[in-house]
């Protein structure tokens, strides 16, 4: 009886330690979804700065490449794993 009583016990002491945590860690908003700053256009060249700056042209492929992607490759090259 005392084994089932304590399996009890660590399984909501489990849901609860897993509830906190997944409150504790949940993803919240940068802005508000009244920021004004959403109404504004875009910005066509800082867009293309991050483009760059974050290598995705070698991630994204062009609009006339084939529609078979190597991301293992990618991976390789990202990773600087040549094996």
């Amino acid at each position: 009886m005392r084994a089932i009583g304590f399996s009890v016990i660590v399984i909501v002491a489990s849901a609860v330690a897993g509830a906190a945590v997944w409150a504790i860690t949940e993803p919240r908003a940068a802005f508000s979804k009244d920021d004004p700053a959403f109404e504004q256009a875009g910005d066509p060249g800082k867009g293309r700065l991050v483009f760059a700056a974050g290598d995705c042209a070698s991630c994204t492929p062009k609009p006339d490449s084939p529609t078979d992607f190597d991301w293992v490759e990618v991976w390789r090259r990202h990773s600087g794993n040549t094996h």
